[in-house]
């Protein structure tokens, strides 16, 4: 469980790389051939030559990427049905519900950013107009293939990631219910959903819907904002933010993967400070912004930290909570 539990971990972190590819910022080399080697993991075809089966055109090739994640389910229920032929005893049902679930579980950032890379766009081309950073040639907003797309990918997300994603906030809710009250139903839906909370401690049970809503705030950053300095300081948030909870709530069955999963988004975190260092950031008005609300959230702790201790000098509380009579 440990090594598997490390590998999802691995995984999840190279897909950050893909979001990080998708900033509004020059990388260095060799981190920036690194980061389009791996855009593969966000299922960009254009690395393994696609055009040369589906056509140079963007549309046809940006279809295609939208179905490689629902198309792994007829795949993984053909070896199920192989399985069931060779064990009868299984049960097709869950363990189909449960092995697909653990793929968009660990691949759900590749598969966010696949359905969101038409609204990812670049402010920085030449001609002044924005552009898509996964084909600049072509035109957000302006070019016909650039509408379709746009209408494919909210297509995409309302089919894949959405309801997969509130599938998993509405189980997580109603969790220590079914384990309260055992019945057949909820004993199926317990190991049809395992993906959703073996890898954590019984008490942190609602961590992986915490993961996924983190994945989908990670992917959105490139869409929502544009300017490179806010994108890199939103970033640096969401991650540290994020390691802060996990090391506050030890998540993980075991200490080895609480511990590699904060070393994994200190290295995030490190890579990130060298990519914002190097970029040519035009604008320093999201830095600006993002420095005030720091600086003065700061500071309103700060007081209400030494207006909390004074009031506890000055109005101190009874020595004993409780008496034994």
């Amino acid at each position: 469980l440990t090594c598997i539990t490390l590998l999802a971990l691995l995984l999840t972190g190279v897909q950050a790389l893909g979001v990080f590819q998708q900033l509004s910022m020059t990388w260095f080399e060799p981190m920036r051939a690194i980061l389009r080697a791996m855009s593969l993991l966000s299922f960009d075809l254009k690395v393994v030559k696609i055009g040369c089966v589906v056509g140079s055109h963007p549309v046809p090739s940006y279809l295609t990427r939208q179905f490689i994640a629902p198309g792994c389910i007829p795949l993984i229920l053909v070896i199920l049905l192989a399985k069931k032929w060779r064990w009868p005893h299984t049960n097709v049902k869950i363990e189909l519900c449960n092995t697909t679930g653990s793929i968009y579980n660990i691949v759900f950032i590749s598969i966010v950013l696949s359905c969101l890379s038409p609204f990812v766009c670049n402010l920085k081309h030449p001609s002044g107009d924005s552009s898509m950073i996964d084909d600049p040639s072509i035109l957000c907003y302006e070019d016909s293939d650039h509408s379709t797309m746009a209408v494919l990918g909210v297509a995409s997300c309302l089919l894949v990631p959405i309801p997969f994603l509130i599938s998993a906030i509405l189980f997580t809710r109603k969790y220590p219910g079914m384990l309260a009250n055992p019945s057949p139903e909820s004993d199926g839906m317990l190991k049809a959903m395992r993906f959703m909370y073996f890898r954590y401690t019984p008490a942190r049970y609602y961590y992986g819907s915490l993961l996924l809503m983190r994945s989908l705030l990670l992917a959105l950053i490139p869409v929502i904002v544009s300017d490179s300095g806010l994108q890199i300081s939103l970033t640096f948030m969401l991650i540290g933010g994020s390691m802060m909870l996990q090391q506050q709530l030890l998540p993980w069955r075991d200490r080895t993967t609480n511990l590699m999963d904060g070393v994994l988004m200190v290295f995030l975190l490190l890579l990130l400070l060298c990519g914002g260092m190097a970029a040519d950031i035009d604008s320093f008005i999201g830095i600006q912004v993002v420095g005030t609300l720091s600086f003065s959230l700061l500071l309103v702790i700060a007081l209400s930290v030494a207006a909390r201790a004074l009031y506890q000098r000055f109005v101190p509380s009874p020595w004993y909570h409780y008496f034994i009579c």
